[in-house]
């Protein structure tokens, strides 16, 4: 059977003074307690900031209330979420996202380490520039087939059997000119796919 040793290798002797310690003062008990004289001789910014100690026992009662909002929220047609937060309040969220994902049909979380106004503004800016890219490669890829169509049938289907790979040629020029036009404005195909895919309803908080 193969086994595997760990060493703390030169930090040993500090975790196990560490320890000791520890065990004499009693730290797991009075840290239960909310003993904040663990950290401080005062209870400014501990004795409030010990609610993680409880909390996974707290949150469980509140799960049908979430679980409700949640829905809430799906209804009202909100697809993206901005969380502006410092510090831990947008630590947390960020590591579940990368660990446990979207679920389907759920909303997209974005997490911004973040509350200045222009750091939200950006990120609206950035959906928006999304959108227009997209709707513009949608409107070149509509017409590249037609494009292509228009110049086989004004050069005719002999000069593609006389020219080898005039027809793959044809249809690259044809996807440069797609892609062209709908750089330029199109033809309008972009900006009706724009009218339908409105910026998403964001719903922030801290």
């Amino acid at each position: 059977m193969n086994t595997q040793t760990l060493s703390l290798g030169n930090a040993s002797a500090a975790v196990e003074k560490r320890l000791e310690n520890w065990t004499r003062e009693d730290f797991a008990r009075r840290m239960w307690a909310r003993d904040y004289t663990l950290w401080a001789k005062k209870p400014d910014e501990i004795a409030n900031r010990l609610g993680w100690l409880t909390l996974p026992a707290a949150m469980l009662a509140q799960t049908a209330d979430i679980a409700q909002f949640v829905e809430g929220v799906r209804r009202d047609g909100i697809d993206h979420v901005v969380l502006l937060g410092m510090g831990g309040s947008s630590l947390a969220p960020d590591v579940f996202q990368a660990t446990f994902g979207k679920a389907f049909g759920y909303l997209d979380l974005k997490v911004l380490d973040s509350t200045h106004p222009a750091a939200v503004k950006a990120v609206l800016r950035n959906d928006v520039a999304k959108n227009e890219k997209a709707a513009r490669d949608f409107e070149a890829l509509l017409l590249t087939p037609v494009l292509d169509s228009l110049q086989k049938t004004f050069a005719g289907d002999s000069e593609d059997s006389k020219t080898p790979g005039a027809s793959d040629y044809r249809q690259m020029g044809s996807q440069a000119l797609g892609q062209a036009i709908a750089a330029r404005g199109g033809i309008g195909i972009a900006q009706l796919i724009l009218r339908h895919l409105q910026p998403p309803k964001v719903s922030g908080g801290s």
